[in-house]
């Protein structure tokens, strides 16, 4: 497999993995933003990397108002979450 093969198959998590090293994140940092994209991603049932950039602030609003009422999460966890979505908005 050639370089730029392997970058088309990197997935979403692997790109936000390789731009927060470049951006030398924490690792403690880099999880949390992975687990809340995981979740998030699980939540809108997405299985297309496209689905993160359509109608992005309403699904981000959508999940934040789920974990709000649903699942009873602080406003600390809602941070992380909205960060990630920021993260991964402006850097795709």
């Amino acid at each position: 497999m050639t370089l730029s093969q392997a970058k088309a198959r990197a997935t979403l998590l692997d790109k936000v993995r390789r731009i927060m090293g470049m951006k030398h994140d924490s690792v403690h940092t880099e999880h949390s933003y992975c687990d809340w994209i995981k979740r998030f991603v699980k939540f809108h049932r997405m299985s297309e990397k496209q689905e993160l950039f359509e109608d992005s602030e309403a699904k981000i609003e959508a999940f934040l108002s789920y974990l709000a009422t649903e699942r009873n999460v602080g406003s600390d966890a809602k941070s992380g979450d909205e960060c990630a979505g920021v993260f991964v908005k402006c850097s795709f």
